[in-house]
């Protein structure tokens, strides 16, 4: 069994895209290509982060083969602002990219089967600073 990691700037890999959009500057397009994303409230107002992994399946080096049987899949993520009423994760349905900003998403992410699942994949409680692993699969 082949075991096959991806993160930014590591084997080749610069797939990650992300961002996060802020209803405070509904405007504003602050994609981060990899650095700090932010997921909680901003003075009230909501924070959303997007994140993807985008050239992870094809024929080439370090991608996983197209049928793949796929056994594990696990997210680490560094908190460094530790929270306790936890944050939710939902699978995009729509096209976002770096330069999306709050307005430009239709008021920010609605979860509603449309533009982002209506049902999280994961959600996390609460996270002390430091790494964590979540799975995935």
């Amino acid at each position: 069994m082949t075991t096959v990691s991806f993160q930014q700037g590591l084997n080749g890999y610069s797939g990650t895209i992300d961002t996060s959009i802020r209803q405070a500057s509904p405007n504003a397009a602050p994609g981060t290509s990899g650095l700090a994303l932010f997921a909680d409230g901003d003075s009230g107002a909501q924070v959303q982060a997007l994140l993807a992994f985008t050239n992870l399946f094809g024929s080439g080096p370090g991608q996983i083969p197209i049928g793949a049987t796929i056994t594990s899949a696990t997210l680490t993520i560094r908190v460094t602002d530790a929270t306790t009423t936890g944050v939710s994760l939902y699978r995009m349905l729509t096209s976002w990219s770096e330069l999306s900003s709050w307005n430009a998403l239709g008021n920010g992410v609605q979860l509603n089967g449309t533009e982002a699942a209506s049902a999280a994949d994961l959600t996390i409680n609460s996270a002390s600073a430091g790494f964590h692993t979540y799975d995935l699969t």
